[in-house]
C-alpha cells in the first residue's frame, strides 16, 4: 500500500486514494476544501482555539452498504 500522497498531495486527494487501494468505492459529492464549521455545523462545532485552528476539512465520503452489494 502506498502512503506517499499524504506527503505531497491534499487530504481529499491522498484519502480518495487509499480508499481506491483498499477496494471501497466512496459516495462524495464535493473534493473543496471546507471550513470546520461548515463541515460540523453549529451542533458540533465549538467556538474555541482548538476548534479555530482547524485550517482544512475535506469531506471524503460515506461508506454505506451499497458499497459492498456489489
Amino acid at each position: 500500500m502506498n502512503l506517499n500522497k499524504f506527503n505531497s498531495e491534499n487530504l481529499f486527494t491522498a484519502a480518495t486514494d487509499l480508499f481506491a487501494q483498499l477496494g471501497i468505492k466512496l459516495n462524495s459529492n464535493t473534493a473543496e476544501s471546507l471550513s470546520a464549521r461548515e463541515l460540523l455545523g453549529n451542533e458540533h462545532f465549538k467556538d474555541n482555539p482548538i476548534f479555530h485552528a482547524i485550517a482544512e476539512t475535506y469531506y471524503i465520503g460515506t461508506i454505506d452498504d451499497s458499497i459492498f452489494e456489489a
